[in-house]
């Protein structure tokens, strides 16, 4: 089974696609397509052009002909998708869009276009990643403690808010536009957790108390 992964023009960006209809077979979801990449759009709240593109297509059939819609979706919400999956074939999914991404930035590498080649890839390098992770473990925790980054998760305890008042589809495109790039560090939860600058925080959601430093003070 290999995905086919696509360039695409998405908003005003050429980026790389791939069809949600593949995902959906192999991540072995028990619902319908149609009802599952609707239900999934509308309670992660992405959004058509910005993070799939649609395409009108005609499925011949010895009924006769049935029309379609194919979602193209960019890698970012490829890796979502299999990650809120929460099975061990999103597992495999995620982490073959994660090479994906790799090889992309490395190019002119070329890109893995099957399970196996991302695989491959992924085992030569797990260990010495394991090896890091456990290396910068420690002082990536203390960057989330101590600078002016912090994850949702952090800063919804904080305030003593559910994390769900806090959308990273508001924050990531607010992080893109006041020029913050985005951190990632290993969280046990989510296998890793994103960091939001803390400005962006603020610019999204003023309500919010940010003073996050304070609470290193007083331990």
């Amino acid at each position: 089974m290999q995905f086919k992964i696509v360039k695409s023009v998405i908003g005003s960006e050429e980026v790389r696609a791939v069809s949600a209809r593949e995902l959906h077979f192999v991540l072995e979801s028990k619902q319908d397509f149609s009802t599952w990449i609707k239900a999934r759009i509308e309670k992660y709240d992405f959004v058509e052009g910005q993070d799939y593109l649609l395409h009108n297509f005609v499925e011949q059939h010895e009924s006769g002909a049935k029309h379609k819609i194919e979602y193209y979706i960019t890698l970012d919400m490829a890796k979502e998708l299999s990650m809120v999956e929460n099975n061990e074939q999103g597992k495999i999914c995620r982490k073959y869009f994660i090479e994906c991404e790799k090889q992309l930035r490395a190019e002119p590498k070329q890109l893995p276009q099957t399970y196996l080649e991302a695989l491959e890839q992924l085992v030569v390098t797990e260990k010495e990643k394991q090896q890091a992770l456990l290396q910068v473990d420690n002082l990536k925790t203390v960057v989330d403690d101590m600078t002016d980054w912090a994850s949702v998760i952090r800063v919804a305890k904080h305030n003593k808010v559910s994390e769900k008042c806090f959308s990273w589809r508001k924050l990531k495109p607010k992080s893109k536009e006041l020029g913050y790039e985005l951190k990632y560090v290993p969280c046990a939860r989510y296998d890793y957790k994103v960091l939001y600058h803390l400005n962006v925080f603020r610019a999204v959601y003023p309500q919010y108390d940010y003073n996050l430093n304070k609470e290193i003070i007083e331990r």
